[in-house]
């Protein structure tokens, strides 16, 4: 260790000791009981554990984003029970081996492969080991009192020799190369499992796990829930992109209050119209036209049906605890049905044949209204065709005003404004409207994209004599012929 890295450990130290004396510092903290040197991820610091030897006090222990490589100083914290080592570059855990009393270990994101060092770490009841190079867990069949254990983003595959951990009630394989469940049936205790990116498609070792609560199988290759039918206190399952069409093993589970679909080949949900439980569920990207099922889900909050082929939401207008509405891209043109909706907070309906926003109007904790690729504010919540080209004049957000022009249509806004053209350049063009508004006469400035046809417009100063002064004013000084204007 450099002489640079033990002053920067010392300084760290006596800040935390409240002193700028080494030795006293060292006195002070060797009472405590509880030690953290983790440092931000931004800061490069390696730091020098010698310093602690003498610390044997200490029962909890962060030392996390520290670039250390070698644990050895701490081989004599007997009376260790937390140790977080996490984001630093250790390979080797035999000083570990020593630290009987350790409860909780977390060693995230290192360049650990060999576990065998752990075995005698009999206490252990949580061990966090994601984002490592692990593909052997024999070692860790004899730690039976885990309860939460994290393997996530390793390298396992294949056989899982987990079958002797009974006690396990937390699991996180996440982002392994898994295809055999088998020696899972066995871990009847385990509550929260995650089973992320696994390529996993059978199911049927879960079937015994009845104490699940908490369920992760998103991103795999499931199709048949059948296997999940028996687990009925589950409360949260997520099951995004996936392969799934029929729901209906899901009809059991009464005890769910989140549900995540997304990314599947859903068509008909009426196996979820029991799940009176459901606070959140999640269906975007499926095949669903047919909502009737959901009407009876008077709990929901969060409603997830983007990218689906829906047209009709009469049968949401009955949830009236609806918080959150995800609509992109489906059929819908009659937003009718939302008007009962007086919990709304949030509604995204963008890509959809809609032409009347009124029946948002009334709905009093509406917030925000994401359509036309924009959030649009609630004075426009009206029949589009009644949208009035002089609020195009008092509109600041460039968007708002690109929207107005394509609802309203740029031939009427000229004739109802009674705007006149001034001057144009290239692409191009300064418009004058004599309005009531203001004094003094409005300037704006035209221009159709030529790549989309889009038609943009700019407020410019009343002084503007043509369509290059008002350009350059927009460009700061600018001449227009040197610089390209970016709408």
């Amino acid at each position: 260790m450099g002489q640079a890295e033990r002053e920067r450990t010392i300084k760290a130290l006596c800040k935390l000791a409240g002193t700028s004396n080494l030795e006293e510092a060292l006195r002070i903290l060797n009472t405590h009981t509880t030690l953290s040197l983790s440092f931000p991820r931004h800061l490069s610091v390696t730091c020098d554990l010698s310093l602690l030897e003498s610390f044997s006090n200490l029962e909890y222990l962060y030392i996390s984003n520290s670039k250390i490589s070698d644990l050895t100083p701490l081989a004599s914290l007997y009376n260790l029970k937390t140790l977080s080592s996490s984001e630093n570059q250790l390979s080797n855990l035999t000083p570990l081996q020593s630290l009987s009393n350790l409860k909780k270990l977390s060693l995230i994101n290192n360049q650990i492969s060999n576990l065998s060092s752990l075995q005698s770490l009999s206490q252990l009841k949580e061990l966090y080991l994601h984002n490592n190079q692990i593909s052997n867990l024999t070692p860790l069949q004899v730690i039976s009192n885990l309860k939460k254990l994290s393997l996530a983003n390793n390298q396992i595959s294949g056989f899982l020799s987990l079958d002797y951990l009974s006690k396990l009630e937390e699991l996180n394989l996440y982002s392994n190369q898994i295809s055999d469940l088998t020696q899972l049936k066995s871990l009847s205790n385990l509550k929260r499992f995650f089973l992320t990116y696994c390529q996993v498609s059978d199911l049927s070792s879960l079937q015994s796990l009845v104490n699940l609560t908490y369920l992760q199988l998103n991103n795999n290759q499931i199709s048949d829930l059948n296997p999940l039918q028996s687990l009925i206190s589950l409360t949260c399952l997520i099951l995004n992109n996936n392969q799934i069409s029929d729901l209906s093993p899901l009809q059991s589970l009464s005890q769910l209050k989140e549900l995540y679909l997304s990314d599947n080949q859903i068509s008909d949900l009426s196996p979820l119209q029991s799940l009176s439980q459901l606070e959140y569920l999640h269906l975007s990207d499926n095949q669903i036209s047919d909502l009737s099922p959901l009407q009876s889900l008077s709990q929901l909050k969060e409603l997830y049906l983007s990218d689906n082929q829906i047209s009709d939401l009469n049968p949401l207008q009955s949830l009236f605890k609806l918080e959150k509405l995800y609509l992109y891209n489906n059929k819908i043109s009659d937003l009718t049905p939302l008007k009962f909706l007086q919990a709304l907070e949030e509604l995204y309906i963008d890509e959809n044949p809609i032409s009347d926003l009124s029946p948002l109007a009334n709905l009093p904790k509406l917030e925000e209204c994401f359509i036309f690729n924009t959030e649009l504010p609630r004075k426009y919540w009206t029949r589009l065709d009644e949208w009035k080209p002089e609020w195009l004049l008092s509109e600041k957000d460039a968007e708002i005003r690109r929207l107005l022009i394509q609802q309203i249509g740029y031939e009427r806004i000229c004739s109802e404004l009674g705007a006149t053209e001034l001057d144009t350049w290239r692409e191009y063009v300064l418009l004058k409207i004599d309005s009531e508004i203001d004094i003094e006469p409005i300037l704006l400035l035209k221009m159709i994209d030529p790549s989309t046809n889009d038609i943009y417009t700019l407020r410019v100063p009343p002084d503007s004599k043509s369509a290059r002064d008002a350009i350059r004013w927009i460009n700061h000084g600018i001449d227009a012929e040197e610089f390209a204007i970016e709408t």
